[in-house]
């Protein structure tokens, strides 16, 4: 398996006459290097007066990065109404290697220059976005006319207050 790899484990419970939601929910825990997403599901099924409880959780693992991983074992203790017995089932765990992926390594490594060159851009642009706003507030303070002109452009994203629908006594009481 390589870093970028993802596959899904699918839990299911299911009685007769038991609600889905009474089973316990799958604990999938965090695994430093995997992405770990659960998607729980209640699929009770009603037939003639009869209910079969279900509920499906599917984990879906994600390797993040090479190396290796445990996802551990879990254990369900039920009581076995047939039997009149508590019974333990084990899922049994399962310990991943995971080579590096030379497609995301490569992506990876030109990742860290483009980073910097984008925090030089940006400081760039900002430095340049503030020499702007503060020439715009100069002429804003200076000029009269600048003022109506930028009043005017931003018209249109001003609010625009409408009359009530279904106005009430105290609404026709302040016109």
């Amino acid at each position: 398996m390589m870093a970028g790899a993802a596959f899904t484990r699918t839990i299911t419970f299911t009685a007769p006459d038991v609600p889905g939601m009474v089973f316990p929910p799958f604990p999938a825990g965090q695994i430093d290097g995997l992405g770990i997403y659960t998607k729980r599901q209640l699929l009770d099924q009603t037939d003639g007066g009869s209910l079969r409880g279900e509920r499906r959780d599917v984990v879906t693992y994600v390797c993040k990065r090479a190396g290796e991983f445990t996802i551990p074992a879990t254990q369900y203790t039920w009581f076995d109404l047939e039997t009149q017995q508590l019974r333990t089932t084990e899922l049994p765990g399962q310990t991943l290697k995971v080579a590096v992926n030379p497609a995301l390594a490569t992506a990876s490594g030109t990742d860290s220059a483009s980073v910097v060159a984008a925090s030089r851009s940006i400081s760039w642009w900002m430095l340049t976005g503030l020499a702007v706003a503060a020439l715009l507030l100069l002429l804003v303070g200076k000029s009269a006319r600048f003022r109506h002109v930028l009043a005017d452009l931003f018209t249109p994203f001003r609010p625009l207050h409408l009359q009530p629908l279904n106005p009430t006594e105290r609404s026709q009481q302040q016109k």
